[in-house]
């Protein structure tokens, strides 16, 4: 219930050089009543500084560290809303309404873990908005930041366990050589109904590390929406091991997915809308496996494998026997010879055929592709799929004789290796005919 570093109104600063600082275990920091709240702003340095290897198992709940009394605007700490420096199994928020903080207006990042220990949470907080959720009020670099943490969460698959991070200056998350970590349930660029964007300034989700997920199946999805730069960004080859799972990636002003890590995958999301590729693979990334997406609306390709002979519109072509290296080492894809609708049966089959390295198994996916000016794509529903394996000349043909697909749906396929991950992008488009 305490102002620490404003006036007695909460309007100006008064800063002390840190608000709070704790090096001791089991503390309670606000509560999860409206009397029990703490405003911590427009102090020096950090507002609260949870610091030492004894500082372990703290809450920090309900406060407004960086706004005014309101929770309407910045009355910034000059540094850090919140740092963590090797505390373990510290808990920043909760899964109630009362027990979010609303960290905001910060002169650096909202939240940082600092250190490499485990156990440390984040959840259900606003980060770089307003405490309504709906207006920015941004930290002036990241909204999360997670430096050597081990294995972090933020956010949750429980009901409250949400954050929004959004309106910040850099990046909503930002992962910097951490040993894994969750991220799952957020908006992340959003307001705080999920309605209308509220981006971060340039990266929804920046990892510098390995062994990183973010989403999950079911409730675990996050929303990452309206950034200003890509969607999420995954950096490095050294760094391997990532997943991006179950997102809605949209909107974004650059790609959805951006990767530059080995062994990335990139499976069952929404990408739709953003303002380059749905998913770009670097020219330093293999490994990077993209499978059971819905690609569609993005304003180049749906799939970019970069490098290459490309086309006008940026599709990669093909090559025999596919010895080439690169961005997954420039997969070919397949080529789509026919697809027919039978009157007889009511059923549609696809014939193809792909050219690659020879003595190879290859998962290949189906999609009802969304036709754009490139031909090619993009995949908006998955349809179907099987495995094949190309003989010792680098070829085999396939069918797929399962679905009753319209005559005029439009089709496309990836192609992937099973073994090295290696996604191509989407194939030429093939239009469903009519047939005896």
């Amino acid at each position: 219930g305490n102002f620490i570093g404003t006036n007695a109104a909460g309007t100006i600063a008064r800063g002390n050089t840190v608000g709070i600082r704790v090096e001791s275990s089991g503390n309670l920091i606000g509560g999860s009543t409206p009397g029990a709240r703490n405003l911590i702003s427009g102090n020096g340095a950090y507002g609260l500084e949870i610091t030492g290897a004894a500082a372990i198992d703290n809450s920090v709940k309900g406060n407004y560290i960086g706004t005014n009394k309101a929770g309407a605007a910045q009355l910034r700490n000059v540094s850090h809303g919140v740092i963590v420096i090797d505390g373990a199994d510290n808990t920043i928020g909760g899964t109630t309404a009362g027990d979010r903080n609303v960290v905001s207006g910060n002169g650096d990042d909202g939240i940082k873990l600092l250190g490499p220990v485990g156990g440390n949470v984040v959840q259900g907080n606003y980060i770089g908005t307003d405490a309504a959720g709906t207006a920015d009020v941004g930290n002036e670099a990241y909204g999360i930041t997670l430096d050597k943490s081990i294995n972090p969460l933020i956010g949750g698959t429980v009901a409250g366990a949400r954050n929004v991070i959004s309106g910040n200056t850099y990046a909503g998350v930002e992962f910097i050589h951490t040993e894994g970590g969750r991220v799952q349930g957020n908006l992340i660029g959003t307001r705080a109904d999920g309605t209308g964007d509220l981006g971060n300034g340039r990266i929804g989700v920046f990892i510098l590390a390995s062994d990183v997920v973010i989403g999950g199946s079911g409730s675990a999805g996050n929303v990452i929406s309206g950034n200003g730069d890509h969607g999420v960004w995954i950096q490095y080859s050294s760094y391997t091991g990532n997943q991006v799972l179950g997102n809605v990636i949209k909107l974004n002003e650059f790609n959805g997915v951006h990767s530059m890590s080995d062994e990335t995958l990139v499976q069952g999301n929404l990408i739709f809308s953003n303002g380059f590729d749905g998913v770009h693979v670097h020219s330093n990334s293999q490994g990077t496996r993209i499978t059971a997406n819905q690609i569609y609306g993005n304003g180049e390709l749906g799939i970019d494998i970069q490098g290459g002979t490309e086309n006008a519109a940026g599709v990669t072509s093909n090559d025999t026997d596919d010895p080439d290296t690169g961005a997954n080492n420039r997969q070919n894809f397949p080529v789509l010879t026919g697809a027919t609708r039978s009157n007889a049966t009511g059923l549609t089959t696809v014939t193809g055929t792909l050219n690659s390295n020879p003595g190879t198994e290859f998962r290949i996916e189906l999609f009802m592709a969304v036709a754009d000016a490139s031909g090619s794509g993009e995949g908006q529903v998955p349809l179907a799929a099987l495995t094949i394996t190309t003989n010792s000349g680098g070829d085999k043909g396939f069918a797929f004789a399962s679905g009753a697909w319209p005559v005029g749906m439009v089709l496309t396929a990836t192609a992937t290796s099973t073994t090295a991950g290696n996604t191509s992008e989407f194939s030429v488009n093939r239009t469903v005919m009519p047939g005896p």
